[in-house]
């Protein structure tokens, strides 16, 4: 394991700043670890804080393409109803409606996929099937995979 260590100047404040600090880090980080030397900041911005904890933990030498983003049921919420022409690409069909007590699990067809969404039971028992929905999903608890294959990326395996 190697260790790779960035020294902050006094006085940080853009995402570019942070982006060129962490410029020199080598691209294949998986048997590294940072150490950011933040004891000389007098003042920074939130967004060189997030840039400096996001660029690191992102695979940067992924390729462009598609990919498959796994997401738990309970990071799926209904935005709202859609009206029937409605479309987008979170707008579908409810197809079921699971009771598991204080929640509920409602599996949504999107057409090409299904996404199954956990709302408290009492949101989701004003659904029924055949209801057009629009989902929303929290960002924060995606896991992507470069693999085209989502059983292959859920298991960790190459797709």
């Amino acid at each position: 394991m190697t260790t790779e260590t960035i020294a902050t100047p006094r006085r940080v404040g853009s995402r570019e700043q942070a982006r060129s600090l962490l410029a020199t880090l080598p691209i294949d980080l998986s048997e590294s670890e940072i150490h950011i030397d933040c004891s000389q900041v007098e003042a920074s911005a939130p967004s060189f804080v997030d840039e400096m904890v996001k660029i690191p933990l992102v695979e940067r030498d992924t390729p462009d393409g598609p990919v498959v983003a796994l997401v738990r049921p309970e990071a799926v919420s209904l935005a709202s109803r859609a009206p029937e022409s409605g479309s987008g690409p979170l707008t579908g069909t409810v197809i079921a409606i699971t009771f598991l007590g204080a929640t509920s699990r409602v599996t949504v067809d999107l057409g090409d996929t299904r996404v199954m969404a956990q709302l408290p039971t009492s949101e989701a028992s004003a659904l029924a099937a055949g209801s057009r929905v629009v989902l929303a999903i929290r960002p924060d608890p995606v896991l992507v995979s470069a693999g085209a294959d989502p059983a292959a990326a859920a298991a960790g395996e190459e797709a």
